[in-house]
């Protein structure tokens, strides 16, 4: 692949990403332990953590087990080729490899499960600056029609904006 047609590549994938990334305005709260807390102020980071880590073990592993159970018919996704293809091979994948790394917020200042969950510290923060530098906010979901309402939505996306169906398959194998 020509070093232009891969810049061009990895441009509008940066832009798909972009509209994958929910619209997230605001205060976002993050709870935490009282030593997570610390690390935060000592080092005036936060780190985001492995999804193999997680306290909940069923976290980013839902979209997964959903695949696999068959959360699209055959043919269901009908409106965008790159989407099938990919769909595809993220069943196949089973994500053996995980790479993921996250870090958890809630809309809500005052969360009773949040608290019971995460620890005894609540930190406000504006997601307007977390909205740099290539980082993405994305709202966690659940529910399996949601999901599958969101993945439809986002398969629409002006966004994809490649013409020829073959090179999907050319980026995902060179990438």
């Amino acid at each position: 692949m020509a070093t232009s047609d891969r810049k061009q590549h990895y441009e509008r994938i940066g832009n798909l990403i972009k509209t994958f990334a929910d619209p997230c305005d605001g205060i976002i709260y993050h709870y935490t332990s009282a030593e997570g807390f610390q690390g935060i102020i000592e080092s005036g980071e936060l780190w985001l953590t492995n999804t193999n880590f997680v306290n909940d073990i069923t976290e980013c592993k839902i979209l997964q087990e959903e695949a696999q159970k068959g959360l699209f018919k055959e043919n269901e996704l009908l409106d965008n080729q790159y989407v099938q293809k990919w769909w595809k091979l993220f069943k196949e994948d089973k994500n053996k490899d995980n790479n993921y790394y996250i870090a958890s917020f809630s809309k809500v200042p005052d969360s009773l499960e949040q608290w019971r969950a995460y620890g005894n510290f609540c930190i406000g923060f504006d997601s307007q600056n977390f909205k740099k530098d290539n980082f993405q906010l994305f709202e966690c979901v659940y529910d399996k029609e949601a999901i599958k309402q969101w993945i439809i939505e986002k398969e629409k996306a002006k966004e994809w904006g490649l013409s020829e169906p073959d090179r999907t398959h050319s980026y995902v194998i060179d990438d």
